[in-house]
């Protein structure tokens, strides 16, 4: 993670259940960076943090998120 924002109030109706919720930049290992959600606790959020991608389906859409990489 690159940086990262705390939402206490959605932009949009649909979202505000979700609050407090986060959303960050993620650098892409091909390169470029992406905004996106996180799912992080608000007290792991850390610059570097290592994530990886999950996909989660919301109202009928599938979006992707970003969680704390995995150690195996």
């Amino acid at each position: 993670m690159k940086s990262w924002s705390v939402v206490q109030r959605a932009g949009h109706p649909a979202w505000q259940e979700r609050t407090p919720y986060v959303v960050g930049v993620v650098a892409l290992e091909e390169g470029p960076s992406m905004l996106t959600h996180l799912w992080v606790d608000q007290k792991d959020l850390a610059y570097q943090k290592e994530v990886e991608i999950s996909y989660e389906e919301i109202n009928q859409h599938v979006l992707p998120f970003f969680k704390p990489r995995s150690i195996e």
